[in-house]
């Protein structure tokens, strides 16, 4: 798999303060590229892992085949999937804090 583009995001739930990266990872780095494919291993083997496909009205959906067709930057989409995923997981009784890669 070839990963062009990454990003970290952090949601600190401890702090309720969450940092959304204004920039990508430089996967040209050895250290970096490194990180991305050693959780991007963990997470396509995980014994968790389900398959799944957007309903036909998924605005998730919409949003992702924008950027697939050049309509949205990277960095913006990334930002607004960590916040949604912020924003359910603070219904959670109690939230863990987590990184969003």
């Amino acid at each position: 798999m070839k990963i062009n583009h990454a990003i970290l995001h952090i949601l600190d739930f401890d702090s309720a303060v969450n940092v959304m990266s204004q920039r990508e990872l430089d996967i040209e780095s050895r250290t970096v590229r490194s990180f991305v494919t050693t959780h991007l291993r963990r997470a396509r083997t995980s014994a968790d892992n389900k398959r799944a496909t957007f309903a036909e009205n998924s605005a998730f959906g919409g949003e992702l085949k924008g950027y697939f067709f050049g309509e949205r930057e990277f960095v913006d989409l990334s930002q607004q999937i960590a916040e949604f995923i912020s924003s359910e997981l603070t219904k959670a009784e109690k939230a863990e804090s987590t990184d969003v890669l």
